[in-house]
């Protein structure tokens, strides 16, 4: 006689209950490095922004011929204006969580753009002591994890004079 050799249900259940903790911890590693991907995929975004803010504060810092504050009520300064030509300008002001840039003409604002630096991150300016050209300096100090991140910019005002008007020159 031919006897078949069957699984027993205390090796089933031994094998279902390996399967299922493979499983779980196969499902909670997909998560956490779902999760991973996501906060990286944010902080490559958020340096992109940054990256953005510093190319064309310096783009703008360059062209200028003269910088400005924009000052508050206590006359501390808010804000930055780059003086390009008699009617054309471009400020940076702190929005909420943002930075601004404002291209005017004249007294028209002619474009905005922001720039998202998340919340609770802290901006200040350093300005060239009424000497041109000079460095104006933008420091932003981020909040959370490295504690106390501070990004600086700094760029040199009147670098570039693509938009200086050519002075006569005397017979």
């Amino acid at each position: 006689m031919n006897r078949r050799r069957a699984f027993t249900l205390v090796e089933m259940l031994t094998v279902m209950t390996i399967s299922s903790a493979i499983l779980g911890l196969a499902v909670a590693l997909l998560v956490t490095l779902l999760r991973a991907e996501t906060v990286a995929r944010e902080q490559v975004g958020h340096a992109a922004r940054i990256n953005r803010l510093a190319a064309q504060f310096r783009r703008d810092a360059h062209a200028a011929h003269r910088v400005v504050a924009d000052k508050n009520g206590n006359n501390t300064p808010v804000g930055v204006r780059f003086e390009l030509t008699a009617d054309r300008a471009v400020t940076y002001a702190p929005g909420d969580a943002e930075i601004v840039r404002t291209q005017w003409e004249g007294n028209r604002a002619r474009s905005r753009d922001s720039f998202d630096l998340g919340p609770e991150s802290k901006v200040s300016w350093s300005l060239p002591p009424g000497v041109d050209p000079g460095i104006v300096s933008l420091r932003i100090e981020l909040p959370g994890p490295p504690a106390g991140a501070v990004i600086s910019i700094e760029a040199v005002v009147a670098r570039d004079h693509r938009f200086e008007i050519p002075q006569e020159q005397s017979p």
